[in-house]
């Protein structure tokens, strides 16, 4: 929540929100420091972009002809059930339920660990792995929590415009203007009024290269913030309808009318009386 806190008292004091009153125009968005404070805020948003979370999450990968309907047997059978911990540049990701079940990815500092035995709360057979400095990704799906880096980097350029015939819309380009990385450019499509994501497009070599998807009946309201329940993710061919390997994503319910996600990780249940820093040992 701190990070969260941080993004909205810098748009209240670069004057682009008030207490009652969250949309904005592009007008209001007339420098880069005005759009990064307005990134940062939609980064909430995205439960796998948040700096600090605990939240459990189900899976539905596919890859080529198992994403077909005909092949639907296939895709539940590659169905994961994680638990994403995060808390500044650690993370945990422990697969719950599905392929590579009792496994966890560990990221902190600048170091990888995959630990072959793990629980909710606890690691053990944990081995080094060569970290590629350019990916965040989620093992067996093409989500990477690091698709939201640029829009904080020095490295890149943003400039805000409004969506022809669509009011409520936003359009912000994000060009690479200096360094290396995977991605040259990435157009987003913003809900002004709620500060939230419909789609993020990211372009390598001209080429349309993943979408990431959210839905505007599946976002729900935590601590003041619009949070998304349910998102997909595509690597693309060109175009959205052309893809190879897509991952669905929905935050798990609590069977009490909610969802199992908490901005502060000491909140979740499962996680009390834990020192949250020791779900990161790999000794």
């Amino acid at each position: 929540m701190k990070a969260l806190h941080s993004g909205w008292i810098a748009l209240l004091a670069l004057g682009l929100l008030s207490p009652a009153l969250h949309a904005v125009t592009c007008g209001e968005l007339d420098s880069e420091q005005k759009i990064r404070a307005f990134l940062a805020e939609t980064k909430a948003a995205n439960p796998l972009w948040r700096d600090e979370l605990s939240v459990y999450l189900e899976l539905s990968p596919c890859e080529g002809d198992d994403c077909a309907r005909k092949n639907r047997n296939r895709r539940i059978a590659l169905l994961q059930n994680i638990h994403l911990v995060r808390t500044g540049n650690k993370r945990r990701v422990y697969v719950m339920k599905g392929p590579n079940s009792g496994q966890c990815l560990i990221s902190r500092d600048r170091r990888d660990f995959i630990c072959s035995q793990c629980d909710a709360t606890s690691n053990s057979s944990c081995r080094s792995i060569v970290r590629d400095t350019t990916s965040g990704r989620i093992m067996g799906t093409n989500l990477d929590v690091t698709d939201f880096d640029p829009f904080a980097s020095e490295d890149f350029a943003s400039v805000c415009s409004d969506v022809e015939g669509k009011a409520k819309f936003l359009k912000i380009e994000t060009a690479r203007k200096s360094g290396q990385g995977t991605y040259e450019r990435i157009v987003s499509i913003v809900d002004k009024e709620r500060g939230v994501p419909v789609t993020t497009n990211y372009f390598a070599d001209g080429t349309l290269r993943k979408v990431y998807r959210f839905f505007p009946k599946y976002y729900v309201k935590i601590g003041g913030q619009w949070i998304a329940t349910i998102m997909r993710v595509r690597t693309t061919q060109g175009s959205e309808k052309q893809y190879l390997f897509e991952t669905q994503v929905r935050v798990l319910p609590d069977g009490k009318g909610g969802i199992l996600l908490f901005p502060d990780p000491s909140n979740d249940p499962q996680l009390k009386g834990y020192d949250i820093h020791s779900l990161f040992f790999t000794d």
